[in-house]
């Protein structure tokens, strides 16, 4: 599951921007590698709440930290690079949180899982047994 978040498209980015500082990455690329950096990540946290999910975030934490203190922060060249990376450590951070949230607070976690309910519930006092009781005197009049 590690290797997982190091596969991303974004991450991809961040070590060839590393490995080859003058060479220009269009905006729109970062962005759409960011973007799906994060709609990956979300799902994998929304998915499950495990060990190795927690192992996995940590992971890239550590490794876009690195790329951040020893390669964009002190390079004037890498400026987007260095944007993105930063974004990318408050994402992991965050869904880190979230998943704290979900140990602490079960219910927390429940509460994404629940479905919406159907156009015909009303609370849960009404079963749809209830609502063919009220229907069916109307068609027999």
């Amino acid at each position: 599951m590690y290797t997982v978040l190091n596969q991303e498209r974004l991450l991809s980015l961040l070590m060839e921007a590393a490995r080859n500082r003058n060479g220009q990455i269009p905006a729109s690329t970062w962005q759409n590698a960011y973007d799906e950096f994060c709609s990956h990540t979300a799902r994998l946290v929304d998915t499950e709440c495990s060990p190795n999910v927690i192992r996995t975030i940590n992971h890239a934490r550590i490794e876009i930290d690195m790329l951040h203190n020893h390669v964009f922060a002190h390079d004037p060249q890498c400026e987007i690079a260095n944007i993105y990376c930063l974004k990318t450590l408050e994402v992991l951070n965050k869904e880190m949180e979230i998943i704290m949230l979900k140990i602490e607070h079960p219910k927390f976690a429940a509460a994404s899982k629940m479905s919406p309910p159907s156009p015909l519930y009303l609370n849960d006092g009404y079963h749809l047994t209830d609502l063919v009781e009220i229907i069916t005197p109307l068609y027999e009049h």
